[in-house]
């Protein structure tokens, strides 16, 4: 049995930028579809925090991921440019089955 701490970096990449909007549980069609590519940044650097557990060869790793800085580029309009502060904020578990060599 052992047990230990995660701290570390995280790196996240853009993979896509859709969006769906649901109101009471139903995806919502009262909204323009807007594409998101060009505002958000390709590359989300955080901090991962987290701890496992093993016995035997089952295991646990729970994990709290946080953006350090925001995922959204400068977005103007008119004469108003603004940098609105969004974050990806994560908690991952994870259990398994090592299978022995």
């Amino acid at each position: 049995m052992s047990a230990g701490l995660c701290l570390g970096p995280s790196f996240g990449i853009k993979l896509n930028t859709n969006s769906k909007f649901e109101v009471d549980g139903k995806e919502s069609t009262d909204f323009q579809s807007t594409d998101f590519s060009d505002n958000s940044t390709d590359l989300d650097i955080g901090l991962n925090v987290g701890g496992n557990f093993t016995y035997k060869n089952f295991f646990l790793d729970i994990r709290y991921i946080m953006s350090l800085k925001t995922i959204v580029k400068e977005i103007t309009t008119g004469n108003t440019s603004t940098t609105p502060d969004v974050k990806n904020a994560v908690i991952s578990f994870m259990v398994g089955y090592s299978i022995p060599q």
